[in-house]
């Protein structure tokens, strides 16, 4: 089941991390605050998966990393990570029978009257999902521990070998860029204020995780 992106007060302290990357200082009242998931430990559709250790650099490198929001071809940004966690689901297993874990995230982003329809859209549930650029050093295959680019690794993502699944542990993330919503196209076009009759139909169909994907280069995560 999708999780929905949840807004909620500020925390403890969360105000003096706000007020580290802000030009002027924010009030309370001043800030719209917000949770989500940014990636996990659950082999995805290119039967890639982050590590444990992988998932605690990202969070690292992805702390005061901007949002951004792409909508017809017009890139904003949005919001500013402030935090990010490690969380375990209890009694929830992977795919590969690991105990699941996910990295969250707090997230704000002043209160303008320029992102008011995007706060609308996050508070209706209209935004479920953000994607997020990475790079990481190297891809390492669960068959044979090696790396699956190379010509070392005879296996192939996808594939079972004596009944297990090859996947690659994305493994030493390097650099972390950005996370980015995604929103339905029906969201896009009310963003943007787009005329409908000049869009075909067809072009209000939901925006998959694997088009995401193949647009942007980046893997798409759940928002909480």
């Amino acid at each position: 089941m999708k999780e929905q992106i949840i807004s909620s007060n500020l925390e403890d302290g969360e105000l003096d991390l706000i007020n580290q990357y802000s030009r002027k200082p924010l009030t309370e009242d001043e800030v719209y605050v917000f949770s989500m998931v940014l990636c996990d430990n659950e082999i995805d559709k290119d039967y890639e998966v982050f590590t444990a250790e992988s998932l605690e650099q990202l969070g690292r490198l992805l702390l005061g990393k901007t949002g951004f929001l792409d909508s017809s071809g017009s890139i904003s940004q949005t919001a500013r990570i402030i935090s990010c966690t490690i969380e375990s689901i209890e009694d929830k297993k992977t795919r590969s029978g690991e105990d699941y874990i996910r990295l969250s995230a707090r997230a704000y982003m002043p209160k303008t009257t320029y992102n008011k329809e995007l706060r609308d859209t996050i508070d209706n549930g209209d935004i479920k999902e953000v994607s997020v650029g990475c790079a990481v050093e190297k891809t390492i295959c669960s068959i044979c521990g090696k790396d699956i680019n190379s010509s070392k690794c005879l296996h192939i993502k996808g594939n079972t070998y004596n009944d297990k699944l090859c996947y690659g542990k994305l493994i030493n993330p390097t650099d972390a860029y950005e996370f980015a919503f995604v929103p339905q196209v029906e969201t896009m076009r009310k963003l943007d204020d787009i005329n409908e009759s000049t869009k075909d139909a067809e072009e209000f169909k939901m925006v998959t995780m694997a088009e995401v994907e193949e647009k942007f280069g980046c893997k798409v995560a759940i928002i909480d």
